[in-house]
C-alpha cells in the first residue's frame, strides 16, 4: 500500500520482487488523499507513500501506477496533476470505479461515463503514458 518504503526498498534491492503496482488515490496534496482514504491517512503515512512512489520511479523494477476514478473525488485537473507528478512513469492506468451494493464506508459513489474517462485520459496523456483499463 505504499506506506512502508523501507520494506519496498529492501525487497527491490534484494531482488525479492520483480513487479510493483501502486494506487495513486489523488494528486500529491495531503488533504485530497485524506478525503479519498476515508480520513484514516496520517501525514506521516502520506510522506511514506510519496517516498514509495519515488523509490519505484528510480529503480529498475517493472511497475504500474493506477487511479480508480470516482466522481465524488476526482476532477480532470486532479488526474492531469497526477500525470505530471509521475511523468517519468512507464505506465499510469486509469480505471473506472465499479458501483457495488456495499462499500467499506457504507457510502455510495458514482463512476464516470466512458467518454468522460477518455477525455480525462487524453488530457493526461500530454504528460505521462496514460492508458485506460477497461473491464468486461
Amino acid at each position: 500500500n505504499g506506506t512502508n518504503p523501507e520494506m519496498l526498498e529492501y525487497l527491490i534491492k534484494n531482488k525479492l520482487i520483480d513487479y510493483a503496482a501502486m494506487d495513486l488515490k489523488q494528486r500529491f496534496v495531503f488533504e485530497k488523499w485524506y478525503k479519498v482514504t476515508g480520513e484514516v491517512l496520517t501525514r506521516e503515512m502520506f510522506e511514506k507513500i510519496k517516498r514509495s512512489v519515488g523509490i519505484i520511479l528510480k529503480n529498475r523494477i517493472d511497475y504500474q501506477f493506477r487511479t480508480t476514478l470516482v466522481k465524488e473525488f476526482h476532477k480532470k485537473e486532479d488526474i492531469v496533476e497526477i500525470a505530471k507528478e509521475v511523468r517519468r512513469a512507464k505506465i499510469y492506468y486509469l480505471q473506472n470505479y465499479e458501483k457495488t451494493e456495499e462499500t467499506v464506508s457504507g457510502k455510495q459513489f458514482t463512476p464516470f461515463k466512458e467518454e468522460e474517462i477518455l477525455d480525462i485520459a487524453r488530457a493526461a496523456q500530454r504528460y505521462a503514458n496514460v492508458k485506460v483499463r477497461r473491464y468486461l
